[in-house]
């Protein structure tokens, strides 16, 4: 009898909250979680999940020039290929977007939502909606419409490039010259709690670019690192990706000309609410094409996680075959059939052993990153 006074004490407790915020026994949420591939089999790794995941918030913050606008499109590209009624959004703040290189990076720029606005108000407004004088919502945004099931189309992925050009009400407001103390993060501070639980209602990627810029409040030996946001947004991310060029020449793309095309790209998952954190990763970017050279990429990562053999320094086993060489075994991943079969069981394999592969080495230039480096 006590057991079913329990029970109904709380089933009341969820008509109270809802049945989304409240689980019985076996009804628990999963401990899988729905994700988007980068396109990179390195990056899907040093997520842990194997992709950016839906449902939360990801930040991708780097250096300029770095590629972050080049993975948050690779991303929305991944998610458009995988059904022809996938759609996204992507929030133009800086006013850069380029519609011709977006699609040049695999984007179908016709199943984009563009919204071309800096004021921090009104982008988020177009999101979480517009709360009246008496706290009600009199207009619904893009993420109730969502969770409602109202959109003819499945909106997937939201970009918003970038944090760091919002101009807040604060800013919009003062006098032209006058200083404001962390405009950006004082607005963020309210938005995110609005935000945040809606983003996880209408399951959808939120991707946030953030520019990596110096601190010149930072002590002798502090990270002379900073993004902006301060910690609001650092607590509401449930990953921080941490991108940046390899300034190695080596590690640099060329044409016949001499002309840089392209370069290797250093990656830190610098916070990770969904997997261990710390995983780095690295992969090539051509400026006009996008992610390139994911035969070579996927090579290293199956031999990491032990999908590929490779019994000796020259010699690699893909699929029960024997290949002499790094170019002949990178060659044969280049067939599109051969190349998803090990993907799919390389990634089976982490998801399904969080630690496979090992310890992760340290980046090999400009590492120094941490989670407590993002203020």
């Amino acid at each position: 009898m006590a057991k079913k006074n329990e029970l109904d004490a709380l089933k009341d407790l969820r008509k109270l909250l809802g049945d989304d915020a409240v689980f019985f026994g076996g009804e628990e949420l999963s401990g899988t979680h729905e994700h988007i591939t980068t396109g990179s089999p390195s990056v899907d790794y040093a997520t842990g999940i194997g992709g950016v995941a839906r449902g939360r918030v990801t930040q991708v913050a780097g250096v300029p020039s770095s590629g972050k606008t080049m993975l948050a499109l690779s991303t929305l590209a991944n998610w458009q290929a995988e059904d022809p009624n996938n759609w996204g959004v992507f929030i133009d703040a800086e006013y850069t977007y380029d519609k011709t290189w977006a699609e040049s990076l695999g984007v179908d720029t016709e199943r984009v939502i563009l919204i071309k606005n800096n004021e921090a108000k009104a982008v988020f407004e177009a999101l979480v909606g517009r709360i009246g004088k008496e706290g009600k919502k009199t207009i619904p945004g893009i993420l109730d419409r969502i969770i409602e099931g109202t959109l003819p189309f499945k909106i997937g992925v939201i970009i918003l490039d970038s944090i760091d050009t919002l101009t807040t009400p604060l800013e919009t407001n003062s006098e032209v010259g006058a200083q404001n103390f962390a405009p950006v993060a004082r607005f963020l501070t309210t938005e995110l709690k609005r935000l945040t639980p809606l983003v996880a209602k209408a399951n959808v990627a939120f991707i946030a670019i953030n520019q990596i810029r110096m601190d010149l409040t930072a002590g002798k030996f502090g990270n002379p690192e900073t993004t902006s946001g301060g910690r609001a947004l650092k607590h509401a991310l449930s990953m921080s990706i941490l991108v940046r060029p390899s300034t190695a020449k080596e590690n640099k793309i060329f044409d016949s000309k001499e002309t840089q095309i392209g370069h290797k790209v250093l990656v830190k998952n610098a916070k990770n609410k969904l997997a261990p954190a710390h995983r780095s990763a690295e992969y090539f970017i051509e400026y006009t094409k996008g992610m390139v050279r994911q035969a070579e990429e996927l090579l290293d990562l199956g031999v990491l996680i032990g999908t590929i053999s490779k019994p000796n320094q020259q010699s690699y086993i893909i699929n029960g075959e024997t290949f002499r060489g790094r170019e002949a075994a990178a060659a044969q991943l280049r067939n599109p059939d051969l190349y998803r079969k090990i993907e799919a069981e390389t990634k089976e394999r982490y998801l399904s052993d969080p630690t496979a592969g090992g310890a992760e080495p340290p980046l090999d230039e400009d590492g120094g990153d941490d989670e407590d480096s993002e203020e």
